[in-house]
């Protein structure tokens, strides 16, 4: 039976941050879902000394909310990719000014499975989310080389569940599928994914059903009237982390109406010991920051065109 969503250990009762049981802590993560860290005032390097403590993470990404900020929908942190973490750890560095302090919004997935029908359910244990983009030749040949192909090749031949080609031109079509159902460390079905957050962005991140036809549009209405049943709104103060455990929890960014909030965000990508792509080659490195927009805002690295291919662009010709 799932547990109650979320858990909040003060310091009062934990003390310091040096003080934690990292097994209990752990525990508490898999067991709640989230545990969010009050009064321990954490400094940006005391949060990234606890994060790193518990298992392999990415480097700090700073998350600076403006007023007039646009809603994120509920999403899993990376489903879309190869690169999907464990955990998202969030820290506050400062809650902001003038209405300051918005919440982050988590919501139990496992629930929100459980309570859409039967039918539902059945159709995404029986269907595959598929994210499709196409780069220009530029994207790949800019920073890798054209001799590098090869070894691109290689390193995107490694990934599960991943497909591409490169087409006449050499622009390089990826498309990666995952699961509507994801499952917890304990087994329990849930519908931790991407789907409502990608659905709002097409010209991104290209999702459509592995066959390629249209998410219906009939499941994502459905889900949208259950997941705020099992929705907790967390508030920041500054100093106070949250963890998030990536599947079984979706997480979303109301509008912002504030100024100065920021947070800053760490993936772990091995806390359960979830198998990763191997990024410790040049090009394993780059690779994960093209398919995850982490190499900055240069329109060379966002994609031609997502979703499927058109299939005229195999000989050459502009669709």
């Amino acid at each position: 039976m799932t547990a109650q969503l979320g858990y909040e250990l003060r310091a009062a009762d934990a003390g310091s941050l040096d003080e934690c049981d990292l097994a209990h802590v752990r525990e508490l993560i898999a067991q709640y879902g989230w545990v969010r860290f009050k009064g321990f005032n954490a400094s940006p390097s005391e949060f990234e000394t606890f994060s790193d403590s518990l298992g392999a993470c990415d480097p700090i990404g700073a998350i600076e909310n403006k007023p007039g900020g646009m809603t994120l929908e509920y999403h899993a942190e990376d489903a879309y990719t190869p690169y999907r973490p464990d955990v998202l750890w969030l820290l506050c560095v400062n809650p902001g000014e003038v209405g300051g302090g918005a919440a982050t919004i988590v919501t139990d997935a496992v629930k929100t499975f459980a309570d859409m029908s039967d039918e539902w359910q059945q159709f995404c244990r029986d269907h595959r989310l598929r994210f499709g983009r196409l780069w220009s030749s530029a994207a790949w040949e800019g920073p890798l080389g054209s001799d590098a192909r090869a070894q691109l090749e290689a390193t995107l031949e490694a990934i599960p569940d991943l497909t591409f080609e490169f087409l006449p031109d050499g622009a390089l079509y990826v498309t990666y599928e995952v699961p509507i159902v994801t499952r917890t460390l304990s087994g329990e079905e849930s519908f931790a994914n991407s789907a409502l957050h990608a659905a709002n962005f097409p010209k991104w991140y290209g999702m459509s059903l592995a066959d390629g036809s249209p998410v219906p549009d009939a499941l994502l209405s459905h889900v949208r009237e259950i997941v705020v049943r099992h929705e907790v709104a967390i508030d920041w103060d500054a100093g106070d982390f949250l963890v998030v455990e990536n599947f079984r929890t979706m997480h979303r960014r109301p509008d912002y109406h504030g100024r100065g909030r920021l947070l800053l965000r760490r993936n772990c990508r091995d806390f359960f010991g979830t198998p990763q792509p191997d990024t410790t080659s040049p090009t394993g490195a780059w690779l994960k920051g093209l398919l995850n927009q982490e190499l900055g805002g240069d329109p060379v690295y966002f994609p031609l065109s997502s979703g499927p291919l058109d299939t005229s662009l195999r000989e050459g010709v502009a669709g």
